[in-house]
């Protein structure tokens, strides 16, 4: 069986994802962005969601 643990809505919007790894832990950061919107937006963005997994 499968058991999925949503930590965020569902949204149908475009948006990407940074994934950063290092030796301790992984840190993930979720943006919402379109194409058409101007890409200096990018650079003043914060995620909507963030999480990190830590290794054991």
């Amino acid at each position: 069986n499968l058991v999925v643990d949503s930590q965020v809505d569902v949204e149908e919007k475009n948006g990407f994802t940074l994934i950063d790894m290092s030796q301790s832990e992984i840190r993930v950061r979720m943006f919402k962005w379109r194409r058409g919107e101007p890409e200096s937006a990018i650079d003043t963005l914060v995620p909507y969601h963030s999480y990190a997994a830590r290794r054991a």
